[in-house]
């Protein structure tokens, strides 16, 4: 049955730390349409679900979208660039995309530029549904990543408004805000305090201004550490997004403030670390070291900014690099940090050849890890994996021919979930229009496509079930290993029940695929002349194929994040397979050995 998310739940997670598995290089962004975003607002009760899902190797993104309540047939549809609350030009025309009631369409080559991408992850454009009596737009809605809300606070001396008696203490706070806006996870580490904190809190204000709390951290203390995860108060978001709002860490020595940072918005391309010796794969000597990070990505993902507050460290740090390995793991080094140190601080801006495709790649699916280096531990005496802020997305096509008694209707639907880092909420969203009746029964259950399972969450009482068309979204808490399992291994189908169709009327598997996987790759980086092979399916449950010139042959390396060598194939315009499906699931480039073309591939 469905769960509601509680902060028990949430506490429960934060003894985990995400998985790999649960992480790709894939990117979910969702707009639900409503006429209350059309500006001005238009009365109706239409809705609209709609995702748009950037594929691995960034060159196509499949848009689909469901609707229902509209006063009429679609006149067109359209991607236009504009902010929230306001109005701009067509940037995409999807109009002839529109097929019963649906869009299914997708935007891919010279389309797909590195700026439309940009454009997407800062909120930039809009989906507008136009009808005949609202020309203008009858539905709209906003074209955003599926994240959860990041900031982070760069705490010091300066910012109090008041006399404070030590100069050099230092923090770094980051927080990651749940997409329901009910619950707040903070870590935060201080160096140099004149003792162990005697209360700490969220106030509102601006900068240089002093305001009362309206959230209090003091129970998340321990020693120089805030940590856990608290419910969310009135005000609270509004405050952290209009970047009103402070930390202040208050001691016996300065009651008043010892440490105060502005809270600032992490940006889409948001990460964060928390670093502690019990993360190092060796043994560690003599530490109560322990350390927090926040890092961002510009959303061109030309430009790495990155802050880390260290602590408790046996002596001076000697090293600090982002390493590619999973939790658990050694992997080799990727970006060398080492000279951006001073002190317990580890502050920067890498751009340029230094940032490469493999240090984004493992960035955002959560494949790398900073480790901190002292003369007492030359191997690392703390490191923490860095993971990121964006959620992991889920799409689902509903159809009569998924049943497994294939069932005939026109009805359809799309839907989408995403899934945050600790894999302890899912969000969704789902329309569907066209069915026998009016909808009595919406359940998720667990089976693989073309079998049959049983229930696991059940979201009838989201729908309205007042017509041949319906609309949900909401929260389910995944409380068990095996609920987490069956979502990111594609094990979850929702089944749409009707009173003709008691045993479902159209069904859709969610799936963490691009369904666009079969398009030709796009490869950038090289000039038409210099472009050997494609490959598809990308991403892949294990096979891959090569695209070749008729007549040709290549011989190929397939290569891991860390740069070792796999495997090694012969492959010619006949012959042209490569399985993979010994492999786990992960980050793999395929290497021609004569051009030094690479291709990355995804294995799921």
């Amino acid at each position: 049955m469905k769960k509601k998310i509680t902060l028990l739940s949430m506490l429960a997670f934060l003894g985990f730390s995400a998985k790999a598995a649960h992480l790709g290089p894939q990117i979910l962004f969702t707009a639900n349409a409503t006429g209350a975003q059309e500006v001005p607002a238009v009365t109706t009760a239409a809705q609209a679900s709609a995702y748009f899902y950037l594929n691995a190797s960034q060159d196509t993104l499949c848009v689909r979208a469901a609707w229902y309540g509209l006063s009429g047939a679609p006149t067109g549809i359209h991607i236009h660039e504009a902010e929230m609350g306001q109005n701009g030009g067509v940037v995409f025309n999807l109009t002839d995309d529109i097929s019963g009631g649906q869009l299914v369409s997708r935007i891919t080559g010279s389309d797909l530029s590195s700026a439309v991408v940009a454009k997407l992850l800062s909120g930039s454009y809009y989906l507008n549904i136009h009808t005949s009596a609202n020309p203008n737009g009858e539905i709209r809605g906003q074209i955003m990543p599926e994240k959860d809300p990041g900031f982070y606070a760069v705490l010091n001396t300066a910012q109090e408004t008041g006399m404070v008696t030590v100069d050099n203490a230092t923090g770094l706070a980051v927080i990651k805000v749940s997409r329901d806006k009910k619950s707040l996870w903070i870590e935060q580490v201080a160096d140099s305090l004149t003792e162990t904190p005697g209360g700490a809190h969220i106030h509102y204000a601006a900068p240089g201004m002093d305001g009362p709390v309206i959230l209090d951290l003091s129970s998340l203390i321990n020693g120089n550490r805030i940590s856990g995860v608290l419910m969310v108060t009135p005000g609270l978001v509004d405050s952290l997004m209009s970047g009103n709002a402070y930390i202040n860490v208050h001691t016996t020595a300065n009651p008043g403030g010892e440490i105060r940072g502005q809270i600032n918005n992490l940006p889409d391309l948001g990460f964060d670390a928390v670093l502690d010796t019990a993360q190092e794969t060796g043994p560690v000597l003599m530490s109560d070291g322990n350390g927090v990070a926040h890092f961002h990505l510009s959303n061109t993902m030309d430009t790495l900014h990155f802050y880390v507050q260290l602590s408790g460290l046996t002596g001076p740090v000697m090293g600090a690099h982002l390493h590619a390995a999973d939790p658990g793991m050694d992997g080799n080094v990727v970006l060398d940090l080492s000279n951006y140190v001073n002190g317990n601080i580890i502050t920067g801006i890498v751009v340029g050849s230094n940032l490469t495709e493999q240090v984004i790649v493992g960035m955002v699916t959560g494949g790398l890890y900073l480790n901190v280096h002292t003369a007492a531990n030359m191997n690392g005496e703390i490191r923490g994996q860095v993971y990121r802020y964006l959620r992991e997305g889920y799409v689902m096509e509903l159809n009569g021919a998924q049943q497994t008694g294939m069932v005939t209707t026109n009805a359809v639907g799309i839907g989408f979930a995403s899934v945050d880092r600790y894999q302890s909420n899912m969000y969704y969203s789902v329309t569907v229009n066209g069915l026998s009746g009016a909808l009595n029964g919406a359940h998720f259950h667990q089976a693989a496509r073309g079998a049959d399972g049983s229930v696991v969450f059940d979201l009838s009482d989201d729908f309205m079930k007042m017509g041949t068309a319906d609309y949900a979204m909401g929260y389910i808490d995944l409380t068990s290993d095996a609920e987490k399992v069956a979502v990111r291994t594609n094990m979850l189908y929702l089944n749409i029940h009707t009173a003709a169709n008691a045993n479902g009327e159209i069904r859709g598997q969610l799936e963490r695929k691009s369904p666009c996987a079969n398009a030709p790759i796009k490869t950038s980086a090289t000039t038409p002349e210099d472009i050997r092979f494609s490959i598809y399916p990308n991403p892949t449950a294990g096979q891959v194929f090569v695209n070749l010139e008729p007549g040709t042959s290549l011989s190929l390396n397939v290569v891991n994040m860390q740069g070792q060598v796999l495997g090694e194939y012969q492959v010619n315009d006949t012959d042209n397979k490569l399985d993979l499906t010994g492999f786990k699931a992960g980050v793999y480039f395929i290497q021609d050995l004569n051009s030094g073309q690479s291709l990355k591939v995804v294995l799921q």
